[in-house]
C-alpha cells in the first residue's frame, strides 16, 4: 500500500511465503514486512526504511561427521539405493527393520529422524537526510544498519537393529549439532552532488563522497554424540564427545570516491570514476595506514552518431550508439577480518576431547604482506536500431567484446612443512577472459492490438590461467575436481583416465584389464563454448505469452551419481555387452602397437562365469573407479520459463474502485533436453562440474497469480 505526493510519501507491505519441498515434510516459511516514509520540508528531505524478515525451515538432513564427513546420507541418496523394480511406498513403515535392504537405510526413516531446524532473522534499518543547497549543489547522508540473527539444529535419532544380516551392526548413534550466529553491518555515506551547465552544449555532473562500514560478526557451534533423552534436543542432553567452537569477527572499512559526468550536447558522454579504500583485512604487524590503503578506477565513454550527424539517420539506420570503456576493480574478498593475526584453535583429537583444553595453530596461514587482488576490464559496445516501421525499429543489434585481466590473485600455495604450516595465501594467481556477447531484437509484427517480439543472443567467453604461482603450474585438489593449470583455459576438471597410446588407443594388460594412467589426467571443461539465449512474446489486446529458452554446449561434467548407480549395478553399462566378456573398445593390447581384435576383457576378474566376470569388472576399480568414465556431456536445452497473462482494460475498470486487475499463470523448467548419455542421472549447472547428492534435481515449477492496484 502506497500513498503520498510531492511533499511526503509512506508506503507499507507485507508477504506471507510458505514452500512445501519436494521431499515430504520438509517446509520453508518466509515472513516479509517493510515500512517505508519521507517528507520535505523546503530544502530539507528526509526518508528512512524499515524491513524485516524472518525464515523459518525444517527439512531432513545428511548427517556430518567432526570433519564434515558423511556419516549417515540424505534421503536422496537412500533413495537411489532402490532398484527400479522396488516401489519404496511398499515399505514406508519409516523404520529400518522392515526396509527392502540391509545394506540401506528407509528413506522415510531418514526422511523423519535426520533433521535441520533453523530460524533466521534480518532486520534492515535506513534513513536519509538530504539538504538542497541551490539548483547546483545538494547533500546527502544515508545510514544503514542491517542485523542478522540466527540458530538452529541438526539431529540424528537413534536406531537399535533388532537383527544383524550384513555382519555389521546396523545400529545409529544418535548426534546433536546446535549453531548460533548474529550479524551487525553498519554503513554511512556522505555526498556531496554537482549539477552544472558548463555552457550551451557542454553538461557537468559530478559527486564526492565519504564512506564508512563496519561489520561484526558471531557465531558458535556445539556438537556431540548419544542423545541421553530421545527427542530432546538441547546441549545439556548430549552424553558423549562434546565439542564446542566459535568464531568472532570484526571488520572495518573507510573510503572517499568520486564520479564525474561530462556531456556534449546531447550524443557525447564522458565518465570517470575514482575510489581509495582502507580496509582492516589488510592491517598486520608493522603495516601503517598507507599500507593497508588501495586505489581503483574507471573511465568510459560513448558516442551517439545518429545525433552527432542527422544525416546519416534514416528509417533503415534509426539510431546508433558507441561506447567503451576500462574499468579496474580491486578486491580483498579472500581475506577473512583477522587472517593476517595469528589465531588458535581447539584440536578436536584425544586427549583434548577428553576435557583437556590446548590450542593450536592453523596448518594454513597468510602472507602478511598480502595485497589486493585487481581486475582490468576493457570493453567495447555497439548498438544499434534498424528499420523504423509504425513507429518503432523493427530491428535491434546490440554486441559488446570484454577482456579481462585478474592478476595479484589470492591464492593458497604450498610451504615447507618446516614452518609449522602446510599452506599460505600470496598474492600469485592471474587470469585472462574474452567475451564476446551479440543480442539480436526483432518485432516482426506490430498493430494496434496485435505485437510480437523476438529475442536471441549469444555469447560466449573463454578463461586462461596465465599464471598459478612462482612454484607450481596447477592448482585444485580431489579426483574428480577443479582445477587451473597455468596455460590452459579455466576451470578443468581432473581425475583419473586410462592409459592411451600415442594414437589414443587404451592399453590393456595382457589379460584384457585396461591399465591406468599415473597422475591425474584433464577430462574437460566445465564452461560451454557458447551460449544461445532465446525469447519471444506476444500481447494481443489485454493477453500476453512469452517464453525464455536457451542452449549451452562444449562442456563436461562429472556425475558422482551415475558412478553410485553402476557400482549399485543399476546403471545402463552394467547391462552391456550381454553381460559377458568383451573386446574393450578403441584398445591395444600393451607392447602389441595394433589395435585389439582378440583379447577379451572379463576374464581376468573374478567369478564362475561370464556374467560375474563382467560384473566383477563393472564394479571395479578398472571401471567404476576411474573418474574418465563418468564424464558427461553437458550440453542442454532448456526451457525455463512460459507464462500467459491477462490484464483488463482500463475501460472496463472505470466504474469501479479498481485501477488494475490482472491475472497470470507460469511454469519454469518445462522442458530439458539432455544429450542420450546423460539418462537423467544429474543436471549439468548443478555442481559446479562435479554433480552428485547434495542437491535434490530441479523439477518443474507452476505458478498463478492475480495483482490489484486500488
Amino acid at each position: 500500500m502506497t500513498l503520498g505526493d510531492r511533499e511526503g510519501f509512506y508506503s507499507l507491505s507485507a508477504n506471507r511465503r510458505k514452500t512445501d519441498g519436494l521431499i515430504p515434510n520438509d517446509t520453508y516459511t518466509k515472513d516479509f514486512f517493510a515500512l517505508s516514509a519521507g517528507k520535505t520540508f523546503g530544502k530539507f528531505s528526509m526518508s528512512g526504511n524499515a524491513r524485516f524478515t524472518a525464515e523459518d525451515q525444517n527439512v531432513s538432513a545428511t548427517i556430518f561427521d567432526t570433519n564434515d564427513n558423511v556419516r549417515l546420507s540424505g534421503v536422496y541418496a537412500e533413495l537411489a539405493q532402490l532398484p527400479s523394480d522396488v516401489n519404496v511406498t511398499d515399505f514406508n513403515s519409516g523404520s529400518n527393520s522392515d526396509h527392502w535392504t540391509a545394506f540401506g537405510n528407509s528413506p522415510y526413516w531418514v526422511r523423519d529422524n535426520q533433521r535441520n531446524v533453523s530460524e533466521n532473522t534480518r532486520t534492515d534499518l535506513s534513513a536519509e537526510l538530504s539538504y538542497q543547497f541551490n539548483d547546483n549543489i545538494s547533500t546527502i547522508l544515508r545510514s544503514n544498519v542491517v542485523s542478522t540473527s540466527g540458530k538452529g539444529i541438526t539431529y540424528a535419532n537413534d536406531y537399535v537393529s533388532e537383527y544383524t544380516i550384513t555382519g555389521d551392526s546396523r545400529d545409529i548413534q544418535s548426534s546433536l549439532r546446535v549453531n548460533s550466529n548474529s550479524t551487525r553491518t553498519l554503513y554511512t555515506d556522505l555526498i556531496t552532488n554537482f549539477n552544472y551547465q558548463l555552457t550551451e552544449d557542454i553538461g557537468l555532473k559530478s559527486l564526492i563522497g565519504l564512506n564508512s562500514t563496519e561489520s561484526r560478526g558471531f557465531s558458535q557451534t556445539t556438537a556431540g554424540d548419544i542423545l541421553t533423552l530421545p527427542g530432546l534436543y538441547t546441549v545439556e542432553n548430549i552424553s558423549s564427545g562434546i565439542s564446542v567452537s566459535d568464531f568472532s569477527s570484526l571488520r572495518r572499512q573507510q573510503a572517499i570516491f568520486a564520479n564525474v559526468d561530462l556531456s556534449y550536447k546531447d550524443y557525447l558522454y564522458l565518465n570517470l570514476t575514482g575510489r581509495q579504500e582502507w580496509d582492516s583485512r589488510l592491517q598486520s604487524a608493522g603495516r601503517t595506514i598507507g599500507d593497508i590503503g588501495f586505489f581503483y578506477y574507471s573511465v568510459g565513454a560513448s558516442f551517439i552518431p545518429t545525433k552527432a550527424f542527422p544525416e546519416i539517420k534514416s528509417d533503415f539506420l534509426h539510431r546508433m550508439k558507441i561506447s567503451g570503456g576500462y574499468v579496474k576493480s580491486a578486491n580483498i574478498s579472500a581475506l577473512g577480518a583477522h587472517d593476517l593475526f595469528d589465531t588458535g584453535f581447539r584440536p578436536a583429537a584425544f586427549p583434548y576431547s577428553g576435557g583437556v583444553n590446548s590450542f593450536i595453530i592453523p596448518s594454513s596461514t597468510f602472507d602478511n604482506a598480502i595485497e589486493p587482488e585487481f581486475i582490468s576490464t576493457f570493453e567495447a559496445n555497439l548498438n544499434l536500431e534498424l528499420l523504423k516501421r509504425g513507429g518503432i525499429p523493427r530491428i535491434t543489434l546490440d554486441g559488446s567484446y570484454s577482456f579481462y585481466t585478474n592478476d595479484n590473485q589470492i591464492l593458497s600455495a604450498s610451504v615447507s612443512s618446516a614452518t609449522s604450516v602446510f599452506s599460505a595465501g600470496v598474492n600469485v594467481g592471474e587470469t585472462q577472459t574474452n567475451a564476446y556477447e551479440v543480442d539480436l531484437g526483432l518485432t516482426p509484427i506490430k498493430t494496434d492490438d496485435l505485437r510480437w517480439n523476438l529475442n536471441m543472443g549469444y555469447a560466449s567467453q573463454r578463461t586462461i590461467a596465465t599464471k598459478i604461482t612462482d612454484d607450481a603450474d596447477i592448482l585444485g585438489q580431489g579426483s574428480p575436481g577443479i582445477y587451473a593449470i597455468q596455460g590452459q583455459q579455466f576451470p578443468l576438471i581432473r581425475g583419473s583416465a586410462y592409459e592411451r597410446d600415442e594414437d589414443g588407443r587404451i592399453v590393456l594388460n595382457p589379460d584384457g584389464s585396461p591399465r591406468t594412467a599415473s597422475g591425474l589426467q584433464v577430462l574437460g571443461r566445465t564452461t560451454p563454448d557458447y551460449i544461445l539465449n532465446f525469447g519471444t512474446d506476444i500481447t494481443y489486446k489485454g493477453f500476453r505469452l512469452s517464453a525464455i529458452a536457451d542452449f549451452r554446449t562444449g562442456h563436461v561434467f562429472y556425475s558422482n551419481i551415475y558412478n553410485n548407480l553402476t557400482g549399485q549395478g543399476r546403471s545402463f553399462i552394467t547391462a552391456e555387452n550381454g553381460r559377458g566378456h568383451f573386446i574393450f573398445p578403441n584398445s591395444t593390447v600393451l607392447g602389441s602397437g595394433t589395435t585389439n581384435t582378440s583379447v577379451l576383457t572379463g576374464p581376468s576378474y573374478g567369478g564362475p562365469s561370464s556374467y560375474a566376470q563382467y560384473q566383477s569388472f563393472v564394479q571395479s576399480g578398472d571401471f567404476t573407479g576411474v573418474d574418465e568414465n563418468f564424464i558427461l556431456d553437458a550440453t542442454a536445452f532448456k526451457l525455463r520459463e512460459v507464462a500467459l497473462s491477462y490484464a483488463l482494460s482500463s475501460k472496463a475498470l472505470e466504474n469501479t474502485f479498481i485501477e488494475g486487475l490482472s491475472i497470470g499463470i507460469s511454469g519454469r523448467n518445462l522442458l530439458v533436453l539432455l544429450p542420450k548419455e546423460n539418462r537423467g542421472y544429474n543436471d549439468p549447472e548443478i555442481g559446479s562440474g562435479i554433480g552428485g547428492y547434495g542437491q535434490t534435481p530441479p523439477t518443474k515449477f507452476y505458478s498463478m497469480n492475480v495483482k490489484l492496484n486500488f
